[in-house]
């Protein structure tokens, strides 16, 4: 590479870099830091890789709706939007408005083989189940959830080949907050926990 390719590219990114930093006021960067923070801390992952050929069988993420992260999200989404939303971002920031709080997940899955890239419908291979101290429980309901910029910007771990689901448990979530929980995924591909605290 020349000397003047890489002023160029330098010059590039001196432009671009203030562009995406000063694309938030700072009582926003402060709520996206503290939304990111309760991302982490309720999120847990698991990657099935093949022996033969190392290929992804299946990616799986799981963020926990605990009463942290929904008020994490609440504040963020708020800050965006101060005088509400009309369309597809209101009904996709309220989540949980009108509704008995309950143990829910937000799933993000990736899986090589077509037969598995579903978690809901007659074709589906996945058993989910929550387990609390012991006592298994199985979804009360699994939807798919349609992946737009809105998911993307607050579930960061999806991606192109993502699906989504939102899974819910006839569980309230405070009996899931006081004890450890966690999510298990089985399918022909194997079985993996996920534990959340």
């Amino acid at each position: 590479m020349t000397i003047s390719k890489l002023k160029r590219l330098a010059v590039l990114a001196w432009l671009l870099i203030p562009c995406s930093a000063y694309a938030y006021n700072d009582s926003l960067l402060g709520l996206w830091d503290k939304y990111e923070k309760a991302v982490k801390r309720n999120t847990q992952h698991v990657e099935v890789y093949g022996i033969r050929d190392l290929d992804a069988h299946f990616i799986v993420f799981a963020t926990f709706h605990t009463e942290d992260f929904r008020q994490a999200f609440s504040q963020l989404y708020d800050k965006l939007y101060p005088q509400g939303q009309e369309g597809l971002a209101n009904e996709l920031g309220h989540p949980w408005d009108g509704r008995p709080p309950q143990v829910e997940f937000f799933v993000g899955l990736y899986a090589k083989a077509k037969g598995l890239k579903k978690m809901v419908g007659s074709k589906n291979l996945w058993d989910l189940s929550l387990n609390i101290d012991g006592k298994y429980y199985k979804p009360a309901s699994v939807e798919e959830v349609t992946i737009t910029p809105f998911e993307y910007k607050f579930y960061p771990y999806l991606d192109p080949w993502s699906r989504a689901y939102k899974v819910s448990f006839p569980v309230p979530l405070a009996q899931g907050e006081s004890s450890g929980v966690s999510l298990e995924l089985a399918s022909v591909a194997g079985r993996r926990e996920l534990k959340f605290k």
